[in-house]
């Protein structure tokens, strides 16, 4: 990649615009272990907060979830940008996200499929997650129990207001129930 070795003499105004123009949706993979409580991440820190200070400084990303690591582990975080990332928390108990589950907009869980406790399932993501604008519930190794679903969660998914919800395999991505208002 080229350098441009101009840029910081660029207007301050147009510097910030760049650097927002940076700044895309990205999936937030975190995990709670359930034997420590250690908070883990899989997903890099934004290149753009390695670029400069003056990027970092822009706040297009915020140090997140802190206060759900253990903190004998030493202080853990997750750069996102809560508003247009998903936060992808796969199979991590809910439990274990209740302090940090009002600031979640946009959410992606997973778990096996159970079908006498699904339903409950989505209902917990629902009520935890009080202002997520989207939610993702992915279930692994579904297909065996595909056709009652819709019957299961008519009534749950049709209670969302506002909300974009969708239900879906993690085999093949098929949405099974999607709802949006």
């Amino acid at each position: 990649m080229a350098t441009f070795h101009l840029f910081p003499h660029l207007p301050f105004e147009l510097r910030a615009q760049i650097w927002e123009m940076t700044v895309e949706a990205r999936e937030v993979d975190i995990k709670i272990e359930d034997s420590h409580r250690a908070l883990i991440s899989s997903t890099p820190v934004p290149a753009i907060l390695q670029v400069c200070r003056e990027a970092r400084n822009r706040g297009l990303y915020q140090k997140v979830f802190s206060e759900i690591a253990n903190p004998d582990m030493g202080l853990r975080y997750v750069w996102a940008n809560l508003e247009i990332d998903m936060i992808n928390i796969g199979d991590t108990r809910i439990r274990h996200l209740e302090r940090v589950a009002p600031t979640i907009r946009r959410l992606k869980a997973e778990r096996e499929a159970r079908p006498l406790f699904d339903g409950n399932w989505v209902e917990t993501l629902l009520s935890s997650f009080v202002n997520a604008q989207e939610i993702h519930a992915v279930y692994i190794d579904s297909n065996r129990w595909r056709g009652s679903w819709s019957r299961d969660f008519h009534g749950i998914v049709s209670s969302c207001d506002e909300k974009h919800v969708f239900i879906m395999t993690i085999e093949d991505g098929e949405r099974i129930f999607r709802r949006t208002h």
